[in-house]
């Protein structure tokens, strides 16, 4: 008989010498060996089987006064058979990483995430009203498709400042001439002066490029870059008739204007001339100045950059801005209302504004769209490239004509200056 004891082993016993011991007969029984046959007869499971002969167990009776020597049989040790181990495979680090808790790291975006194609950046702006600010200047520059040459930006670098903007800090009202957003609006400025000499002698320049050095602070190529391409696109047809102000264009986006709502075009029409100067300070501005908040023109320029009608979504911005005050300008009767109205900046919704902008995209026929459709990009050229593409849509006389102009106005102030020092030095000498 086979019985599993308390300590796990395994142990045979002929019954019969069982039998004995309980009828109190105690005459030697002789030890039986386990057959090869009998022990594959055993339960399953058990590992190894040892025969141990002469093992003797000493066995108390009655009072204890006699002994017997109990033969054991055999001992089997009951253990499980032995499961092959299963070498885990490594994890990998992402994985343990992903597992182990531990602080959130978040890198800031490259461009080439913009495989996000510009259809699903419009989708996300439509559902979320504007782009996350954090990302706000790596989606833009995907936008716009900016090349980023580094070799040529270089060259424009290296030709340090330009002298018509010596003094900007002055036009702009700047903390100073040492101010580090005075050095990067001087930097950009000069770096557009010498790539087309057009743009030293744009009056508007600073305050239209303003607002991007602020946003994109040490980036300084990329702010170079941005500036450029707005110039060729969104600013398309600004510099026909320079240095006066694109009148033909102004009054066909009155035309616009009066298609979408009749009895204020009228209305902004017979104010002549002023309205046009106002129209032209707003866009000249980069719309900057009719919106009461930097985030408002942000948003502005979200949908400005990346709806899909092209650069001359920007004029439907300004005549949505112009429909939604509809009511203070119909009350507008002469020049000076006119201003008063547009530099106390009234409060405007920007998402209904942006909104309303969009229906205007849709419903104005071909012939009344004002500015370019399409965006051209600066061209991708190829690395160690010294130079970008030349800008001549502008009238290159009128632009020679401008540079002697302030060349005789700066030897006039040099000469000046150094009449006084002469003055100050012979005052100085007689006393």
């Amino acid at each position: 008989m086979a019985v599993v004891c308390s300590d796990g082993l395994l142990r045979v016993y002929d019954l019969s010498v069982v039998r004995a011991k309980q009828q109190g007969l105690w005459q030697t029984q002789p030890v039986q060996k386990l057959q090869q046959s009998q022990l594959q007869q055993l339960p399953a499971g058990t590992g190894s089987l040892a025969s141990r002969q002469g093992t003797t167990n000493s066995c108390s009776i009655g009072d204890g006064s006699r002994k017997h020597q109990q033969q054991v049989l055999s001992e089997v040790q009951n253990m499980p058979l032995k499961q092959p181990k299963v070498q885990q495979k490594a994890k990998p680090a992402a994985a343990a990483a992903r597992q182990a808790p531990g602080p959130l790291h978040i890198k800031p975006l490259h461009a080439a995430f913009a495989g996000l194609q510009h259809r699903k950046l419009q989708e996300i702006l439509m559902v979320y009203g504007e782009f996350p600010a954090r990302y706000r200047s790596l989606i833009w520059e995907y936008l716009l498709h900016l090349p980023h040459n580094s070799t040529a930006f270089t060259l424009l670098q290296n030709k340090g400042m330009h002298a018509a903007f010596k003094n900007i800090h002055q036009q702009l009202c700047l903390l100073g001439s040492r101010s580090t957003l005075a050095v990067r609006l001087q930097s950009c400025l000069s770096q557009l002066a010498h790539w087309c000499p057009l743009f030293g002698e744009v009056g508007f320049l600073p305050r239209f490029t303003f607002p991007f050095v602020k946003l994109f602070g040490t980036m300084m190529e990329t702010t170079f870059e941005v500036a450029a391409t707005l110039l060729l696109n969104w600013c398309k047809g600004w510099f026909e008739l320079f240095p006066n102000a694109p009148l033909p264009l102004l009054r066909r986006f009155l035309l616009m204007l009066a298609h979408h709502d009749q009895e204020l075009g009228s209305h902004l029409q017979s104010l002549g001339l002023p309205l046009l100067q106002q129209l032209w300070e707003q866009l000249s501005g980069a719309l900057s100045d009719l919106l009461p908040s930097q985030q408002d023109w942000l948003v502005l320029w979200d949908h400005c950059l990346a709806a899909p009608a092209g650069p001359c979504f920007m004029y439907k911005l300004l005549a949505s801005y112009l429909i939604r005050q509809r009511r203070l300008l119909l009350a507008v009767r002469d020049e000076q209302q006119l201003t008063q109205l547009f530099e106390s900046r009234p409060a405007v919704d920007i998402q209904q504004l942006v909104q309303q902008a969009y229906k205007l995209q849709e419903t104005t026929p071909h012939y009344a769209v004002v500015g370019s459709i399409t965006l051209t990009p600066l061209p991708s050229v190829p690395a160690g490239s010294a130079s970008y593409p030349a800008f001549n849509e502008y009238p290159v006389g009128s632009i020679e004509l401008q540079e002697m102009q302030r060349r005789r106005i700066q030897e006039a102030e040099d000469a000046l200056i150094r009449r006084r020092q002469v003055t100050t030095t012979y005052i100085d000498v007689c006393s």
